[in-house]
C-alpha cells in the first residue's frame, strides 16, 4: 500500500514538471540605421527616441540582447546592452539607469552632422553577424533602416531580417521583410515564434 502511494506521488510530480510552461529563449536584436545621404532624399525614415523606447519593451518582454549601430563610411563597433525582463522594483530601477546611459549613447551616434556619400553597409552586416553568431538558443532579429547599395552585401547568418526603406530603393537581401516604417518593423520582431533556424 505505501509503495503504491509512493509512485501516485512521484507520478504527480513527474506531470508537474512536465506541465511546467517553458520560458522563453532569450532574444537578440540588432538595429543599423544608415547615415548615407541618399536615404533622406529617398524618404527613408530615421530612428527616433519613441522607436527606441518601443524596441527595448519588446526585448524586456523575454529579456536579452540588443545592439544599434550606425551605417557610415567607417568600421565601428556596435553598441550593446543586455536587457533583463525585470520582475520586481529594484531591477527595474537598476535596469533604467542602464537603458539611460545606453540611449545617451544611441542618442550621440545619430548625431551626425553630416551624411555619408558611402556608406560601408557591407562592414555593419558583417558586425550584426558576429553579434548573431554568439547567441545560442535565442531569437534573433536585424532591423535595417537603409536604402538600396550597389555594393554587393554579405549575407546576413541566424537571424530574420527586417528592411525599413522605400519601394524600389531596398537594400537586396534574401529572404528579407520590408516595411515602411521602423515602428511596424518593430511590430514585425515576434520573440514568441519560433526559433530562428541555424
Amino acid at each position: 500500500m505505501f509503495k503504491t502511494i509512493l509512485l501516485l506521488a512521484l507520478a504527480a510530480v513527474v506531470v508537474a514538471i512536465v506541465a511546467i510552461p517553458k520560458a522563453a529563449p532569450a532574444s537578440r536584436v540588432a538595429v543599423l540605421q544608415s547615415l548615407g545621404q541618399t536615404a533622406p532624399r529617398n524618404g527613408v525614415q530615421f530612428f527616433s527616441e519613441a522607436d527606441y523606447s518601443r524596441i527595448i519593451d519588446k526585448v524586456a518582454s523575454t529579456g536579452g540582447d540588443l545592439a544599434f549601430g550606425t551605417v557610415t563610411d567607417t568600421d565601428a563597433p556596435l553598441s550593446r546592452i543586455e536587457v533583463s525582463a525585470s520582475r520586481n522594483a529594484y531591477q527595474k530601477q537598476r535596469r533604467a539607469a542602464k537603458l539611460d546611459v545606453f540611449r545617451r549613447q544611441v542618442i550621440q551616434r545619430l548625431s551626425y552632422t553630416r551624411l555619408f556619400d558611402h556608406p560601408n553597409l557591407a562592414a555593419a552586416i558583417n558586425r550584426a553577424n558576429l553579434f548573431f553568431g554568439e547567441g545560442r538558443s535565442t531569437r534573433q532579429y536585424l532591423i535595417l533602416i537603409a536604402d538600396g547599395d550597389s555594393q554587393p552585401l554579405p549575407a546576413v547568418k541566424n537571424a530574420h531580417v527586417l528592411i525599413v526603406s522605400v519601394s524600389g530603393h531596398e537594400p537586396q537581401i534574401p529572404n528579407a521583410r520590408v516595411f515602411e516604417s521602423v515602428a511596424a518593423a518593430i511590430d514585425g520582431i515576434d520573440l514568441n515564434d519560433e526559433e530562428t533556424e541555424k
